[in-house]
């Protein structure tokens, strides 16, 4: 029986026996470079880094409410 390890940017991120997994915390339009190693009794075998980058965002929605603080001045009459 074998074991596969993920790693993004030297930084492990799963490792186990499924050969599917999800990796958590990505940034939007962010390159990651993901390698796997899998290993078995013989040993381990390492893939090439494989660029990948993640899709933009959502663009923010437009504010609900606006506030405007315009300016003031007090007259009084000349004395």
């Amino acid at each position: 029986m074998g074991a596969y390890h993920v790693f993004s940017d030297g930084i492990l991120e799963y490792s186990g026996l499924h050969r599917q997994f999800l990796i958590e915390r990505l940034a939007p339009f962010t390159l990651y470079t993901p390698t796997l190693e899998a290993c078995t009794a013989a040993g381990c075998a390492h893939s090439e880094p494989q660029p990948l980058w993640t899709e933009e965002a959502l663009p923010t929605p437009p504010p609900q409410t606006l506030s405007w603080l315009l300016p003031s001045s007090l007259w009084s009459p000349p004395l």
